[in-house]
């Protein structure tokens, strides 16, 4: 059995839609568990980002009220 060899520096980083990050799913040519890694990441942002609106929101209708 041949030892798997990990390439850390060379990561090819393709996206599957244009340029477009928020849309287009970013694909890394490397192990499944990575490009798992990294869906989990940007879902983290994006939750955090909703969540930061919402509670602005929030604010602004305790303001008025």
């Amino acid at each position: 059995m041949k030892p798997k060899t990990r390439k850390g520096a060379v990561k090819r980083i393709k996206v599957t839609n244009g340029g477009d990050l928020s849309k287009g799913k970013l694909l890394v040519n490397r192990t499944n568990d990575n490009h798992r890694l990294i869906k989990k990441q940007r879902e983290r942002m994006l939750k955090s980002k909703k969540a930061g609106e919402l509670s602005s929101i929030f604010n602004k209708l305790k303001a008025i009220m």
